[in-house]
């Protein structure tokens, strides 16, 4: 099974908009606090035969310590992730839906557990969870979803809320996966809502996290065939089967793009000296702001599309395993002077995860050998 999750922005449709905002901020503060909270008692209890100072005086006030006459034995006696979601229960319980602290204490435990071989090797911190941390909610949540003619959009009900969506250009074919869900040829998984600022406008907008499962498309491929992929620095991909080569992209085609942005770019700068004042730092800077990240996406639209041709030349010759030769002498190679403007901005390892997540989704086995 395959499982994404798609970014949809949504905005509230009920009359009363100032207090689902309002509670929405509230959620997000609990949801914060609850999170740290569960990641620092999960922490506490794998360690707590290393906390030598307490004595056995101290375990026995610790042991007789009541939060609620009915939830002490619970809480003595349950599992470890229900110790954490009875504790936020006992704290929360009133201020938000138990079905978000469940299913954020679902999400904390099993990070946690994921990662704590790294805690305890060294290798990583505790997670500390920032206040922009997305408010979680089961299916359950979901009263209705439905197509609005009328507004040619989505409207959902979660909880009591009810939002209607703003799909846009949908560049990303949002439409199609909502339909594919509410026609049940996707799975609807647990999702979530994150409220985030707007980098261009500064204000606070709502997004659905749409998470959804659907099964690897059926292609027919063969496990033997191997395809191999070299990335370099004049090519950067060079694809080898069955004794033929297939280049995909050039340095030149590559850069010749690159350099007509900054080229925009520095005209842009030099003229804005002639702009007249009196109107606001913001509003001179407005074109020089659009510019900003014009390379950025152009280079991540470029690995995407080569990361879809990689795949695509794959299931043409139906081969079942892709194997990727020597990524880490290729960013070595990159880090040199002459090459420093290459690497800028360029990530390879970004790009090996478009290849192996698009890989995953029609079954092809990635594997990785340094060249020979």
């Amino acid at each position: 099974m395959i499982t994404i999750t798609r970014k949809i922005q949504i905005n509230v449709a009920n009359e009363d908009k100032n207090a689902i905002w309002k509670t929405l901020y509230e959620y997000q503060h609990i949801v914060h606090h609850a999170a740290n909270l569960i990641s620092t008692h999960h922490f506490c209890i794998e360690n707590i035969k290393q906390f030598v100072y307490l004595s056995e005086n101290m375990k026995e006030k610790l042991t007789s310590f009541k939060i609620e006459e009915e939830v002490e034995n619970k809480l003595l006696t349950t599992s470890e992730m229900n110790t954490t979601y009875q504790l936020c229960a006992y704290l929360f319980k009133d201020k938000i839906k138990m079905d978000i602290i469940t299913c954020l204490n679902n999400i904390i435990v099993k990070t946690f557990n994921k990662e704590k071989k790294d805690y305890y090797n060294g290798k990583k911190s505790l997670r500390s969870y920032r206040d922009t941390i997305p408010i979680p909610f089961s299916t359950k949540a979901i009263k209705y979803f439905e197509y609005d003619e009328l507004k040619k959009n989505y409207r959902i009900k979660i909880f009591d809320f009810e939002f209607i969506t703003y799909l846009g250009s949908d560049k990303s074919n949002n439409k199609s996966i909502i339909d594919k869900c509410l026609s049940k040829e996707y799975k609807l998984c647990n999702s979530s809502i994150k409220i985030e600022k707007d980098k261009k406008d500064k204000k606070n907008k709502i997004f659905l996290l749409l998470t959804c499962q659907f099964d690897k498309k059926e292609v027919d491929i063969k496990e033997d065939k191997i395809c191999e992929a070299e990335l370099s620095i004049n090519e950067p991909v060079l694809l080898r089967y069955d004794k033929k080569e297939f280049k995909i992209g050039s340095k030149e085609d590559y850069l010749y793009k690159r350099l007509q942005i900054q080229a925009k770019l520095q005209r842009l700068q030099k003229s804005l000296k002639h702009n007249k004042g009196g109107h606001g730092r913001v509003l001179k800077l407005q074109a020089l702001e659009q510019f900003k990240k014009k390379e950025i996406n152009y280079i991540e639209n470029k690995i995407h599309n080569y990361s879809r041709l990689i795949i695509d030349y794959c299931i043409k010759n139906n081969c079942g395993t892709l194997k990727i030769i020597d990524i880490d002498q290729v960013v070595e190679d990159l880090k040199e002077d002459e090459n420093k403007f290459i690497l800028r901005n360029w990530k390879y390892y970004g790009f090996l995860d478009k290849i192996k997540y698009k890989a995953n989704m029609v079954g092809i086995n990635v594997i990785f050998e340094k060249k020979r």
